[in-house]
């Protein structure tokens, strides 16, 4: 039931990007609770544009900084 909220489409590859504002402590803790949902939108993003090469990026704003996490 969710919305991507955003990718870049480049010559070579799509850049997936999801902001999650879940509260945390451990950085993996939230990669390992959204990668289902990041494979998700990466096959519906490939399947889309016909790109195989997706590279995904959690923000996770719900820590004491901001962070970039791949997935």
């Amino acid at each position: 039931r969710g919305i991507i909220d955003g990718y870049l489409l480049l010559e070579d590859r799509i850049v997936l990007f999801d902001y999650k504002t879940d509260r945390f402590t451990q950085p993996g803790e939230l990669k390992e609770r959204y990668k289902g949902q990041m494979n998700l939108y990466a096959k519906a993003l490939s399947q889309a544009y016909q790109v195989d090469k997706i590279d995904k990026y959690l923000i996770l704003l719900g820590g004491q900084d901001l962070e970039v996490v791949e997935v």
